[in-house]
């Protein structure tokens, strides 16, 4: 099957590489009402010409909406569901890596049994295509995120690095959401989409002797909250990302407080749950999910 040649048009002009011969023509359409809509909505794709460029300003001018409700639709009218006990959440990781593994999981499995917000839900087909800064775009990913973390099911797997940071998607939107889903139905005597969570933390720095500590349900409380040391900014004014235990410092643990108590309850009467799948395949290789930049220190 041939690309759409609208398709391929719009892919050309966002500077990327066109989809394979086999790329459904459901994947064609939602690239192109995705994208536009990123366009309209003011997002400045990460390859742009001073041709393009002007184009997006002729469009915006001719049809312009607003990047509030330009978000919203994108959040609003596609799917970021993931299969049951198959959700992926991060911090802190390489994203790539993450969108690797979790292909490479699914394969082994011979089927689409795990999922993460950029390798399988619809936030792939912007993913990467335009510049992550305030606007359409960083309003698409936090909205895209709580409706991720709102449409999870079974048990829910977390990668994290050091222990878990307050200023990230997940702690801000994704876990809240899994959290007050999970609230909401054990409040009313239903049993929760979320039952379970793993958060496999690489790296813990209140565990030294180990490469990754995994963290089942009550255990998520003692996970420590962690802060990165002032390391300065790299050249492009970004602050330095730490690669090791002694660039971070550890300010508290999670506590019950982040977990509501119908939660707390339902995980003390279900007892000891095994970790997630996918955490143990972290567990068994964390290098598969880390920046390079770790690499010498695990």
């Amino acid at each position: 099957m041939k690309p759409l040649k609208i398709n391929k048009d719009l892919l050309d002009y966002y500077g990327v590489d066109g989809p394979p011969p086999e790329t459904p023509i459901q994947d064609m359409i939602q690239v192109i009402a995705m994208r536009t809509s990123m366009a309209l909505g003011g997002a400045v794709a990460t390859k742009p010409n001073r041709a393009k460029d002007q184009h997006l300003s002729s469009l915006w001018k001719i049809d312009p909406i607003s990047p509030a409700l330009s978000a919203k639709y994108l959040a609003d009218a596609f799917d970021y569901g993931t299969p049951k006990d198959g959700s992926v959440f991060w911090s802190s990781v390489d994203k790539n890596k993450v969108v690797t593994e979790v292909r490479k999981m699914n394969k082994a499995a011979g089927k689409i049994k795990f999922g993460s917000l950029e390798s399988t839900t619809d936030a792939r087909f912007v993913d990467g295509a335009f510049k992550y800064e305030a606007g359409v775009n960083k309003d698409f990913w936090k909205l895209a995120s709580a409706k991720y973390g709102e449409g999870a099911l079974g048990h829910v797997t977390v990668f994290q690095v050091f222990g878990l940071k307050e200023d990230t998607i997940f702690w801000k939107d994704e876990f809240p959401e899994v959290l007050n889903g999970m609230n909401k139905k054990l409040s009313v005597g239903v049993t929760p989409d979320v039952c379970d969570i793993t958060i496999a933390v690489i790296n813990p720095v209140n565990w030294p002797s180990l490469k990754v500590k995994l963290y089942t349900n009550a255990d998520i409380c003692r996970i420590p909250i962690v802060v990165s040391k002032n390391l300065g900014k790299d050249k492009n004014g970004w602050d330095i990302r730490p690669t090791k235990r002694e660039e971070v410092k550890m300010t508290k643990t999670v506590g019950s407080g982040k977990i509501p108590i119908t939660v707390r309850n339902y995980w003390e009467q279900k007892g000891t749950v095994l970790h997630s799948a996918a955490a143990r395949e972290v567990e068994s290789n964390p290098r598969s999910v880390v920046y390079d930049s770790f690499l010498p220190f695990m």
